[in-house]
């Protein structure tokens, strides 16, 4: 829809401002890209990112060749990126420098199957469908992966196993099945480069539904782009299992009969031949008919027909992409959200054990009593052995439990006089604030296990 479209439905349908009740302005178009110039005299426009995708496609063969020509292949990275956002609001929710997870998964689309399909057919999804939303509703229907690509209600596969994976991804951060759901876009929502996106959404207390992340089927859209604009040749080279024998026909400019005619345009006229439609002039070549080679009405007899064989190790193709893509300021609040909780009087960040940042904090009962260097040892030992611990000997116990809990330190490791006694020490739950004695020998492989299949309280 044009701006003058816009305007004059607009004026049809009496849209005034919500707030005031006013006339609208006239319609006009934004640039939710931030622009720059480039150079002292800033003679050359330069545009900020808003994705990390491009310098994954612009690199794209040159990491192809450093990997060895595996393919299909995987290319990740983690940058901020800015957007011209019209109204940034919503604390982290929108705003117009953020963190983004870009991964592009570039594979064969005459392959598009995904080897590690299986690990994730049966679980269970989500989806907003496009169909739904075409009949104006957005009733989402739970199915199995396997059976959603089945009824290509996903039509990548490579897309469907992401989907499964950030599901997972997730439920790991304290989201709950029932609080996640995949939204298609519409047609008209799409990105231009899209064949098929997906919103991953989350329902949160004040937003309500929100997208965490999405996953677009890119096509080869990005790809034969870039090789129009430059010339460069992205393909990927697809080797045989056998070299093959293929017999091809060719078109070559006969120059003595093309001198008769064209005297001193013979050149000109055999570069036109060379890079005109072999197809079109092997069917006049066949019918014996003149053809038209741009402003020239050029004989039969100036060309021939050359048949050869040609012997074929592989073919090139474009790769197509799937993206999944990821807001980290979105994930964060996320996590936030669906962690932080009261007990008692105390606020506690719920993080998975396995997902929390520092994993153990080490404690000194007291102050006092050599308590304080056995401790600073303790804490010595855990980092040697390559765990995330941190150390606290402020304040009373009970004061540093606080902390802990309201940062998400999982576990608590506090050095008593029982410590000085029989070298065990307390280690404490964060979110039971059940406690059990450990000896200090075996205190990094029980820290590991815990953050591996949670804390039991021994009977």
């Amino acid at each position: 829809m044009s701006l003058e479209q816009l305007s004059a439905l607009l004026k049809e349908k009496h849209v005034k401002c919500p707030e005031c009740g006013g006339e609208l302005g006239p319609p006009q178009y934004f640039m939710t890209m931030f622009k720059t110039s480039i150079g002292p005299y800033g003679e050359d426009p330069a545009y900020g990112r808003p994705e990390a995708a491009q310098g994954i496609f612009v690199n794209f063969h040159r990491i192809l060749e450093t990997m060895r020509e595996k393919f299909p292949i995987g290319i990740a990275q983690v940058g901020t990126v800015l957007r011209n956002e019209i109204s940034p609001r919503q604390g982290p929710i929108r705003l117009r420098e953020f963190t983004i997870m870009d991964f592009e998964l570039f594979f064969d689309p005459a392959e598009p199957n995904c080897p590690y399909l299986d690990e994730v057919v049966s679980e269970e999804i989500s989806i907003v469908t496009e169909e739904s939303r075409s009949k104006g509703t957005e009733h989402a229907t739970k199915v199995q992966v396997g059976e959603a690509i089945k009824r290509k209600v996903i039509k990548a596969p490579w897309a469907a196993y992401f989907m499964a994976l950030s599901k997972r991804f997730l439920t790991q951060l304290g989201v709950d099945a029932q609080h996640q759901r995949f939204f298609e876009k519409l047609p008209t929502e799409r990105a231009h480069y899209s064949a098929q996106t997906f919103d991953h959404e989350i329902e949160l207390d004040r937003w309500g539904w929100t997208e965490v992340a999405g996953f677009a089927y890119r096509t080869d859209y990005d790809l034969r782009k870039h090789m129009e604009a430059t010339g460069e040749d992205l393909r990927v080279f697809k080797p045989y299992s056998a070299p093959r024998i293929r017999k091809t026909k060719s078109i070559k400019p006969n120059h003595q009969n093309l001198r008769k005619t064209f005297q001193e345009q013979t050149g000109r006229i055999a570069d036109l031949i060379s890079k005109d439609d072999p197809e079109k002039l092997l069917a006049a070549k066949k019918a014996g008919q003149p053809v038209k080679i741009g402003s020239y009405t050029v004989s039969p007899d100036c060309f021939d027909v050359v048949e050869e064989e040609v012997k074929e190790t592989g073919t090139r193709f474009l790769p197509h992409v799937i993206e999944p893509s990821f807001g980290v300021e979105r994930l964060l609040y996320t996590t936030l959200e669906y962690n932080l909780m009261m007990k008692e009087d105390r606020l506690i960040l719920g993080l998975p054990f396995n997902l929390a940042p520092i994993q153990a904090s080490v404690f000194p009962l007291v102050n006092k009593d050599g308590l304080q260097k056995r401790a600073t040892e303790v804490y010595e030992t855990l980092i040697a052995d390559g765990l995330r611990v941190g150390y606290d000997e402020a304040g009373s116990i009970g004061r540093r439990y606080a902390r802990a809990d309201e940062a998400g330190v999982p576990l608590g490791i506090t050095i008593d006089y029982d410590t000085l006694k029989d070298d065990t020490v307390t280690v404490r739950d964060r979110d039971s604030w059940n406690q059990t004695r450990t000896p200090v020998g075996t205190l990094a492989s029980t820290i590991y296990t815990i953050v591996k299949e949670g804390f039991n309280t021994p009977k």
